[in-house]
C-alpha cells in the first residue's frame, strides 16, 4: 500500500536556476554524504559498496522480519533472498544503517540493529515528481518498539526536504497492521494515489464497490441468486426431475408467501424472503433494475444501512400481511421485491422530495420529481386496491380469482415506507 508524505523544497533566490526533475534525482544519486546530521550511531552506504557480511546481516534481518508476510500476501511473491540481493545491491540504492549503541570500531555485522534502504526516482504517475523511495526499514526485534523506527523515517524525511525531493513514499503490506498504524498514524502518511489500494485489479474493484453499500448491493445479489435458482428448478426438470423437484419444494417453502404458509403453518421468515424471489425474467428485471436505482440515492442519504433495512423490509413484511389477509384466496402465492420498492420510493419522496428522475416509460424522456412519483404511484394504487379487493370477495367472480399484480401488497408498502422515515 503505497503512502507518501510531502517533502519540502529547497530555498530559492529569485536568480536561482529551477533545476529538473532529472538533474534533482541525478544530483541526489552522486552524493557521498548527505546533507544532515546523522549521530554516531547511524551510517550512508551505498549498496554497491556494502560488504558481503555486512549485506548478509541486512538480509537476515529482513527476512526474519517479512518472510512470513510476503508468503501470505496476496499477489505478492514470495520471499526469495536472491531476489531481495539483486533489489539491495542496486546501483541506486542507498542505506542508513543504525548500530547498536556503544558499540566501537571496528563495528562488525553483528553491531547492526535496523536499517533504511531507500532509492531516489521518479514518481510513478507523475515523471515530474522526485521520489525518496523507501523500499525497506528494518528493526532487530529486539530493537523494536524504541523509537528507532521514528528516528530513521525522520533522517529519510529531512533528507528528502535537504535535496528538494517532492515525495517520500514507501509499500506498506496489509497483512502488517502494526506497520501500517505505525506510518498512518505516528507519521502522518497519507494513500498515494499511484498505490495499488486506488489503482485496483477487476476484483478487489468489484469488492470495493460492493462494499460501499453493502446491505442494498446484496440485496441485489440475493435477487439475482434466487432467479437463478428459479432457473434452475426448469432446467432440472428436463434432466433430473426429482432434483427439480427437490429445488422447487425448497423455493416453494422458503421464498414464496400466501396466508397459509404464515398464519397456519407459522412460516413467518417467508413474509421477507418472497421479496428476493422472482420466476419470469420481466417481473426480476424490472424489481431489481427499480430497487438498485431507487435504493442508491435512499442509501447515501439515510445514516446507516439499518435504516435502510428497515424502510425496505417493513414494506416487505407490511405487503405480505396486507395482501395474504385480504386476499387469501389468491390463486398463486405472493413473489417479488415491489412492496420493498414501493416503501422505499415513498421514503425518498419524504426525504428527497425534489431529486428529478428522467422517464423511460411511459412517457420516454419525461422527467418528474420523487415526490410527484410517489403521488402518482400512491393515486394508482389507492384505485386499484380497493378493485382488487372488491373482485376479491364479490360473488360474481371465482373464489380463488386473484390480480397477478399485489395492488394491496404494494399499498401497504408504500404506507410502511412512510411511517418508517417519519417515526
Amino acid at each position: 500500500m503505497g503512502r507518501g508524505k510531502k517533502g519540502g523544497k529547497a530555498p530559492t533566490s529569485r536568480n536561482a536556476v529551477t533545476l529538473s526533475t532529472g538533474d534533482i534525482l541525478n544530483a541526489a544519486r552522486e552524493l557521498k554524504e548527505l546533507p544532515v546530521s546523522l549521530g554516531p550511531s547511524v551510517t550512508f552506504h551505498r549498496g554497491t559498496k556494502l560488504p558481503k557480511g555486512l549485506l548478509d546481516r541486512i538480509i537476515d534481518i529482513t527476512r526474519d522480519n517479512m518472510k512470513t508476510s510476503y508468503d501470505a500476501a496476496l499477489g505478492w511473491d514470495n520471499w526469495d533472498d536472491h531476489i531481495k540481493r539483486d533489489e539491495m545491491s542496486h546501483k541506486h540504492s542507498r542505506f542508513l544503517l543504525r548500530w547498536r549503541e556503544g558499540a566501537t570500531e571496528p563495528r562488525t555485522a553483528e553491531d547492526l540493529v535496523a536499517f533504511v534502504h531507500f532509492r531516489f526516482e521518479r514518481a510513478d504517475d507523475d515523471d515530474q515528481q522526485s521520489v525518496l523511495y523507501v523500499y525497506e526499514i528494518q528493526v532487530v526485534s529486539s530493537y523494536q518498539r524504541r523509537g528507532i523506527g521514528r528516528e530513521l523515517m525522520e533522517l529519510v524525511e529531512e533528507v528528502a526536504t535537504q535535496l528538494g525531493i517532492d515525495l517520500v513514499m514507501l509499500t506498506c503490506l496489509k497483512n502488517r497492521p502494526e506497520g501500517l498504524a505505525f506510518y498512518k498514524t505516528k507519521l502522518g502518511y497519507t494513500l498515494h494515489p499511484s498505490s495499488p489500494e486506488t489503482v485496483k485489479g477487476f476484483f478487489s474493484g468489484a469488492h470495493d464497490k460492493f462494499m460501499e453499500r453493502p446491505v442494498l448491493n446484496g440485496m441485489v445479489l440475493l435477487n439475482c441468486v434466487v432467479y437463478g435458482a428459479w432457473r434452475c428448478t426448469a432446467l432440472s426438470f428436463r434432466v433430473t426431475p426429482r432434483e427439480g423437484e427437490r429445488l422447487r419444494r425448497f423455493l416453494m417453502n422458503n421464498f414464496t408467501c400466501s396466508w397459509d404458509d404464515i398464519m397456519t403453518k407459522g412460516r413467518w421468515h417467508q413474509s421477507i424472503l418472497y421479496g428476493f424471489s422472482h420466476i419470469t425474467f420481466p417481473h426480476f428485471i424490472f424489481n431489481t433494475w427499480l430497487l438498485y436505482f431507487i435504493g442508491r440515492p435512499l442509501y447515501d442519504r439515510l445514516a446507516n444501512e439499518k435504516e435502510f433495512g428497515t424502510v425496505y423490509f417493513s414494506g416487505l413484511f407490511a405487503g405480505a400481511v396486507a395482501e395474504t389477509l385480504a386476499c387469501r384466496n389468491r390463486a398463486t402465492p405472493l413473489v417479488g421485491a415491489s412492496s420493498g420498492v414501493m416503501a422505499l420510493l415513498a421514503s425518498l419522496s419524504v426525504l428527497e422530495p425534489n431529486r428529478w428522475w428522467y422517464m423511460l416509460f411511459p412517457i420516454p424522456g419525461a422527467t418528474l420529481s420523487s415526490m410527484q412519483l410517489a403521488d402518482i404511484n400512491l393515486a394508482v394504487h389507492l384505485v386499484a386496491a380497493p378493485a382488487v379487493l372488491y373482485r376479491q370477495f364479490s360473488r360474481r367472480f371465482p373464489p380463488r380469482y386473484g390480480s397477478n399484480v399485489a395492488y394491496v401488497g404494494h399499498l401497504a408498502g408504500i404506507f410502511a415506507g412512510y411511517a418508517a422515515t417519519k417515526l
